[in-house]
């Protein structure tokens, strides 16, 4: 037999020359045990490699090398999982700044979750140059990444493994050269849809007659205020009025780029143009109607472009354009153009509509319509596309309801106006999300599990609520309606915010307080010139410090609870203070920091002084503590609270837990509230939150898992990359694993961090990156409906690799399935039990004999949990041999 022999080849820069290659044979391994402090790892590895987890992850590892007569290969097997996946690194040469790159690898995953290769720094702070996914299928897998070291990172470089599920992975080669820089230009620019060589307009839309279409968006802090106007304006068509108000244009792109370009507008009010968040040019105050003109030179590297105009009080705006060079005069992208709007409704400002509403999307064309046709697609999650032809009208109305047997989650509408089979318009799209009523639409859910950080944003609020979320944490978002240094910025001197705190309430969502952020005057014990100064990061550093007198913040926590005490009922103390509670400010406005242990003693003493504090004004308030994490220093520090009996001055316990790996079964979420509790026996016995994390989504400096651009086309002058189902489904078993391992609330992070279509966000769950609902909205719908008001009655493994979570509550029991990513197909019958239902991911309904392969389901029956195990054991057939 041919021996397979397995190569890194990594080739680099020294000395502005390329090296020899550096190869390493992964079947030159060496026999490793290793035991640290949670995990350990033992059997074989290869020369050069070690694991970097034992010490502060609990999972287990094995590796053997293995020839079976088609690969020869290292194979790596995880049986337990710890709060995060084993993870294995070798060092590296540095990869040279500005350096283009190949990394082929040839792989086979089945594990129960993902795998990635990353490049990042060896030691603190961890930096990160470029991850790239592994996905879990069963089946072998060769792959290119082509990418750029974009940075310098100081300090040893290495390369890692990262496992992130139950199971085997196999590693067959990866290869890493360099490749000429233009190789990489051409991945980036065969990603982008450029417009036709010369296009007066590279806007598609240059009016707004139905309001904001896809790809505009607002600025997220607060409610967008705008409406239409009675008139038309410069454009011949209505146009929008903003108040207080910023717009995002959508993102576009040029034919030419690094050349100078125009984009002019017709404007009425006062305002400012911004060129995306840099360059700024002011609109002066004018009763008239008049144009505005931006210069600016795109860079051939951008995937994409776009403007922020900001009103101040009133600004109108119409007449849209982009063009080469100085041309400012107004001229539409094509003879017309075509805008949709959904139906007044109570959610149509959200872009939702309920399942009990009629599936329509209003339209308008601008232009001259007759003797021309409106050639429509639906799309739905599904990949499945659905198209017709209307006579086209100045304004209509599209049907969009043309699948039913899947009539939930998310549908893309499309349209392009014909003439004489000539297409006369661009290509224009909505995207409508369509939802049931959740259980608990109008009315307070003070026992449900689903929460999450939002800004008070009326249209936002209304969208969470809506999929089922009910409990909001102020937080970062909203630390300004509640943050100490917010409400009394000088001694005595209040500020408050109330009318954002009743629009939740108003909205029907229960509010969690975080009391944090000390002010300048407290941190420091009075006025100091040089503290007044700082700002950025090194304010936020003297906002950390335990205030220079316990009393002073003793009187913001019973000013705050005796104001809100009809507003919010619960009330965390501080923000990860294991990290971010700080000693004391020195002079020059320098910030000390304590020793661990010394900062988990002053925070023991802040919540106990809090917890009095809001006992007094109210017994019935309760009072979150530990704020914990589920890493090593997070379960030092919940074990050392413990220690001076913290459990004593609160009501419930809270940790934070980020994963973004496919949960099920003994995953990180799991093992990361059994830590906890395993750390804290006093904690264990109150009620655990997790009050900060998510399971589908990482900050962009780690390469996010996605830019959330969710059912976009032509919005878009890129192509999306983006796995919607991945988003959803990763999401959607994070939240089953934690609230099946008895989390009683889970406050995902965040529903306020997109910022634009133009810009991946960081860390954002339910929306997309221009603030509208993303298809995880829609599987957290489907989720939050069938499991508000039960509690999970059994977790097991039905089959090797499926597991199954029974929840019963209201004389209903609810199966969720989970099977690992790797799991063969399956058959499975719906039970014949009273009731009994199968649904989708999107809560969509799923036939009577349906094959299934490795995404999330539910079954549901008018039965105990028992009956419903046994039926499901039962009905369940052997999977397909691979």
């Amino acid at each position: 037999m041919k021996r397979i022999t397995c190569i890194l080849a990594l080739l680099f820069a020294f000395s502005g020359m390329a090296a020899e290659p550096l190869r390493i044979d992964f079947t030159r391994v060496r026999p490793l045990v290793e035991k640290g402090k949670l995990g350990s790892f033992s059997g074989e590895l290869t020369e050069g490699w070690r694991p970097d987890y034992p010490d502060w992850n609990g999972s287990i590892a094995s590796g053997r090398e293995v020839d079976d007569n088609t690969e020869h290969f290292l194979q790596l097997e995880v049986t337990r999982l710890g709060s995060m996946g084993p993870q294995f690194y070798r060092e590296i040469p540095r990869l040279t700044p500005g350096q283009a790159y190949r990394l082929t690898v040839h792989w086979r995953n089945r594990l129960g979750g993902g795998a990635e290769l990353v490049f990042r720094q060896v030691g603190a702070p961890y930096g990160t140059l470029r991850r790239f996914d592994l996905p879990p299928d069963g089946s072998w897998r060769k792959e290119e990444f082509r990418f750029e070291a974009d940075r310098e990172l100081p300090g040893a470089q290495g390369l890692f493994l990262l496992l992130k599920g139950v199971g085997k992975f196999d590693l067959v080669s990866a290869e890493l050269a360099e490749i000429p820089p233009e190789e990489l230009a051409a991945d980036r620019e065969a990603a982008l849809r450029r417009p036709a060589a010369g296009a007066v307009n590279f806007l598609p839309h240059s009016s707004l007659p139905l309001g904001p279409q896809a790809g505009w968006s607002f600025r997220r802090e607060k409610t967008p205020q705008w409406r239409l106007s009675a008139e038309n304006g410069p454009s011949g068509e209505r146009y929008v009025i903003l108040t207080d108000t910023v717009l995002l244009t959508v993102p576009f792109q040029v034919w030419e780029p690094d050349k100078k370009h125009t984009f002019s507008f017709s404007y009425r009010g006062k305002g400012i143009v911004r060129e995306a968040w840099a360059n700024f040019k002011e609109l002066p105050e004018s009763r008239e109607w008049k144009r505005a003109a931006f210069s600016f030179v795109p860079h051939p590297a951008a995937r994409s472009y776009a403007f922020r105009l900001e009103a101040d009080g009133e600004l109108s705006l119409d007449a849209f354009r982009v063009a080469p060079g100085d041309d400012a005069e107004f001229r539409p992208a094509a003879p017309c153009e075509i805008s949709f709007a959904l139906p007044d409704s109570e959610l149509a400002a959200s872009r939702i509509q309920f399942d009990t509403e009629p599936s329509r999307l209003a339209y308008h064309i601008s232009g001259n319509v007759p003797d021309s046709e409106l050639a429509v697609t639906i799309a739905d999650l599904y990949g499945r596309e659905k198209c017709f032809i209307l006579p086209a009208a100045k304004d209509g109305v599209i049907d969009y309801g043309v699948f039913p047997d899947r009539p939930l989650g998310q549908f893309r509408v499309e349209a392009v106006l014909r003439r004489d089979g000539k297409e006369i318009s661009p290509h224009f799209e909505f995207v409508v999300t369509r939802i049931p009523r959740p259980v608990c639409w109008n009315r307070d859910a003070p026992e449900s599990p689903f929460g999450i950080h939002a800004i008070a944003n009326e249209p936002v609020l209304k969208a969470l609520k809506a999929a089922g979320v009910n409990h909001v944490r102020l937080h970062d978002a909203g630390a300004d309606y509640i943050a100490w240094a917010y409400l009394e910025p000088e001694k005595g001197r209040w500020r408050f915010r109330d009318a954002e705190l009743q629009l939740y309430r108003s909205n029907r969502l229960l509010l969690t307080a975080t009391l944090f952020l000390t002010p300048e005057w407290a941190a420091t014990g009075g006025d100091r010139p040089e503290v007044r100064r700082l700002s950025g990061y090194s304010l936020h550093r003297v906002r950390t410090v335990v205030p220079a007198d316990l009393k002073d913040f003793t009187n913001y926590v019973s000013t705050v609870a005796a104001r809100y005490r009809n507003v919010i009922r619960e009330y965390i103390v501080w923000n990860e203070p294991w990290s971010n509670l700080r000693q004391k400010v020195e002079a020059g406005g320098r910030v000390a920091d304590f020793e661990f242990d010394a900062r988990a003693a002053a925070y023991f003493r802040m919540q106990k002084a809090a917890y009095d504090a809001i006992r007094q004004v109210d017994p019935a308030l309760r009072v979150v503590g530990y704020n914990a994490n589920a890493a090593p220093h997070g379960i030092r520090w919940a074990r050392e609270l413990d220690r001076l009996g913290a459990y004593r001055c609160c009501d419930i316990a809270d940790y934070h837990y980020y994963s973004d790996s496919y949960c099920g079964g003994d995953d990180g979420a799991a093992s990361s509230v059994r830590s906890i509790r395993a750390a804290a026996p006093g904690a264990a016995r109150k009620p655990l939150y997790m009050t900060e994390g998510q399971g589908a989504n990482k900050s962009t400096a780690n390469e996010g898992l996605g830019d959330f651009t969710g059912l976009y086309r032509n919005a878009i002058p890129w192509r999306s990359r983006d796995d919607n189902w991945m988003l959803a489904e990763l999401q959607t078993r994070f939240l089953v694993s934690m609230i099946a391992s008895g989390v009683k609330k889970v406050f995902l992070y965040s529903a306020h961090t997109y910022e634009g279509l133009q810009k991946r966000p960081d860390f954002l769950a339910l929306l997309g990156a221009d603030g509208w609902p993303h298809p995880q909205l829609a599987a957290h719908s489907a989720l939050a409906r069938r499991l508000e008001g039960k509690s999970c009655r059994s977790r097991q493994e039905v089959r090797p690799g499926l597991y199954c979570y029974v929840f019963t509550g209201g004389g209903r029991s609810v199966a969720v399935l989970v099977p690992e990513k790797s799991l063969p197909e399956y058959p499975f019958a719906v039970p014949r039990l009273p009731g009994a239902a199968a649904s989708d991911l999107f809560g969509n309904p799923l036939a009577d004999e349906v094959r299934r392969r490795n995404v999330l389901y539910y079954l549901e029956a008018d039965t105990d949990a028992a009956p419903l195990l046994q039926a499901i054991r039962r009905n369940l057939g052997a999977p397909r041999q691979r």
